[in-house]
């Protein structure tokens, strides 16, 4: 291995040459996601000569993930996907590679400016929107580049996004409608409607379709069909069996502390009509019964007669049954299971659990909208990320932008690899416009006070007379008069004496009176530091945040005066 190990390490240094191979080889990479493409990415990393780097997931191993995440085995089921790949990848290269595996919500506080700048580059392979757009604003406001992509099905897209070069992941703006989802696995702590429809719509194929390994949950329900659907003697015994098992056996082995198991008994007792919808009162009319919101109770009861009303209506095709929306029985069955499950997770007074019960119509339209992953879709947006970041790597940023394109990948029948020019940073992005300023400075916060600290923003920065806030609360504003007695006062406590203070770094952020520029200062405590004395990064030079402000402004006189010439061009008077 050792020797295998050399021959590579004398190979890339033929390839890359001594420098930049010395440069890949000491980076340190973030890599957000450790799903479909973030495996690949991985994968690609280790094979190109990059020998450290951390990854970062929220989510645990599940079945479906199974078929296209190649680091991930039956055993790894329930575990944190992090952690799987990172003992995935060390199988392989144990010797080289140094892999940092961190289960943990991205938005967490303990992710913060800190974390980010150990980074040299990152990698952004999450599949939520909300996500990405965060871990884009990190990257972007501690300077590091970030390369980005997504794939949808045979689609896929890769980006390459670097401060004041090309457009960050917060230039665009968040577009709110979905009208498709992309369900990366069945989860077995459901947040979103869409878990329960996929897991319900697998577990109908489960029940009367093939029982091979092709079935997503196979083996979750042997025990009660032994000898296969078609010989079932008594099926609504069987039916009973599987709602035991499947709302209230299973529900009660789940780790998860907000779940509610239920027995086929119990179901009965429960009518909750304040969650059921028989009536459109916004348009004063009765609803159709595919549109309508019923009980437990009565899913409970739909559950068992739609079960026998597939085996009896599709007797010569059971055990080769798979779930088709446009189905009514095969609909009606999922439409229970979906409710039923959504109440075993229903938790109304946590504000993150997005669950909710649907109608069948609803059901249908969502199911529609379900996009599958495909391996070879996220291999090919990897290898294009990692051959950027080798870019990246040799310096291509700044002596050669133009060899940076946005690439969009057709992996169907008509493959193809289209590349297509980046955009440049937009001037009204909350993130990366000039009219932001990021700056890092260490002060003896013991020492110093506040009021010491506004003038050097005002001297240093040119942050005059602002609106001042640590966290989102307002220490000074020179237009509220009112309050300039409490105002004053605080300019004369030290630092650390702040209510909101935090020693590893305080986060002031300033804003214009015209909001259009703002000044975000990370202020870390430094002992060594005496009195007044204020030290600074190389990206926070006083002179260099001046020219930034001073180039914001340009280029919004220019961005007006083209404005202007536009609108006189449109109404001919030139």
């Amino acid at each position: 291995m050792e020797i295998e190990a050399q021959r590579s390490d004398r190979s890339l240094k033929l390839i890359y040459g001594e420098e930049v191979y010395n440069k890949i080889i000491q980076s340190n990479v973030l890599i957000g996601g450790a799903g479909g493409v973030g495996c690949e990415i991985i994968k690609s990393l280790s094979k190109t000569g990059f020998r450290k780097f951390t990854m970062i997931d929220l989510d645990t191993i599940e079945l479906t993930n199974l078929n296209r995440q190649f680091y991930f085995r039956k055993h790894h089921v329930g575990k944190a996907k992090s952690a799987c790949a990172k003992e995935g990848v060390l199988l392989i290269e144990p010797n080289i590679l140094q892999v940092d595996a961190i289960l943990g919500n991205i938005y967490d506080p303990k992710f913060d400016d800190l974390f980010y700048k150990q980074f040299d580059i990152a990698f952004c392979a999450f599949d939520n929107q909300g996500a990405r757009r965060h871990f884009g604003k990190m990257c972007t406001v501690n300077n590091i580049p970030m390369v980005e992509a997504g794939t949808s099905a045979f689609n896929g897209q890769t980006q390459t996004r670097i401060k004041d070069l090309f457009e960050c992941r917060n230039c665009t703006p968040e577009v709110k409608q979905q009208t498709s989802f992309n369900v990366c696995s069945i989860r077995t702590r459901p947040s979103e409607p869409i878990h329960c429809i996929v897991w319900a719509s697998n577990m109908f194929n489960l029940i009367f379709g093939n029982q091979d390994d092709s079935n997503l949950l196979e083996n979750y329900i042997q025990d009660i069909f032994k000898e296969g659907i078609k010989n079932v003697q008594d099926p609504k015994e069987k039916a009973l069996q599987l709602f035991e098992k499947i709302f209230n056996e299973d529900i009660q082995k789940c780790d998860e502390k907000e779940r509610f198991p239920i027995s086929f008994e119990q179901s009965l007792q429960i009518d909750n009509k304040e969650d059921a919808v028989y009536f459109d009162e916004r348009n004063n009319r009765k609803l159709l019964e595919d549109e309508k919101i019923f009980t437990i109770k009565e899913y409970a009861q739909k559950f068992i007669q739609a079960f026998l009303d597939v085996f009896h209506h599709r007797k010569e095709a059971l055990g080769e049954l798979k779930f088709d929306k446009d189905d009514q029985l095969a609909l009606k069955f999922v439409a229970a299971i979906t409710n039923l499950r959504t109440f075993n997770f229903l938790n109304k007074e946590n504000e993150k659990n997005k669950l909710r019960y649907l109608s069948e119509h609803k059901i249908k339209q969502m199911v529609g909208n379900i996009i599958p992953a495909i391996a070879s879709t996220n291999a090919i947006v990897s290898a294009i990320q990692v051959n950027e970041a080798i870019k990246i790597m040799k310096g291509y940023a700044k002596t050669k932008p133009q060899l940076f394109s946005e690439y969009l990948v057709q992996n169907g029948d008509q493959s193809k690899i289209t590349p297509a020019q980046l955009s440049l940073p937009q001037l009204s992005c909350p993130v990366c416009s000039p009219a932001n300023c990021y700056i890092n400075i260490k002060a003896n916060c013991t020492q110093i006070t506040f009021g010491q600290l506004k003038q050097i923003f005002e001297e240093q920065y040119l942050a005059y007379n602002q609106i001042i806030k640590i966290d989102d609360k307002v220490y000074y504003d020179p237009h509220q008069i009112s309050l300039r007695k409490i105002f004053d006062n605080l300019l004369l406590k030290k630092i650390s004496e702040l209510p909101n203070y935090n020693q590893d770094y305080t986060k002031f952020k300033l804003f214009s009176i015209d909001n259009q520029i703002t000044w975000e200062f990370n202020l870390m405590h430094d002992s060594s530091l005496q009195g007044q004395q204020v030290v600074c990064d190389q990206n926070s030079d006083p002179t260099r945040i001046k020219q930034q402000q001073i180039q914001y402004i340009k280029l919004k006189h220019e961005q007006t005066f083209k404005e202007k010439i536009d609108i006189f061009k449109r109404y001919k008077y030139i």
